[in-house]
């Protein structure tokens, strides 16, 4: 009978071990997932920030493209009327 409760207490003392060590598995794959969330949030609003930069400064662009366009069209424009 002593022999049997040394061995349930073996037992018990070898899953409760293991246990432990599969719940600091866990934690430790948890901790890194979260630090993982963390970096690509970061990322993610630094690529928003550098979408809205990149707009604005594709609508100057296109501005400045008007303008050019319309001085050009102008000058073609008096060009054809002087001949």
């Amino acid at each position: 009978m002593m022999n049997e409760i040394n061995i349930v207490m073996l037992i018990f003392s070898v899953a409760g071990t293991v246990i432990l060590l599969l719940i600091g598995l866990i934690g430790f794959f948890l901790k890194t997932f979260v630090k993982a969330i963390d970096d690509l949030k970061f990322t993610v609003n630094d690529l928003k920030l550098v979408v809205e930069l990149q707009k604005q400064e594709l609508k100057s662009f296109n501005k400045l493209c008007e303008i050019k366009h319309k001085s050009i069209d102008v000058r073609l424009d008096e060009l054809e009327h002087s001949k």
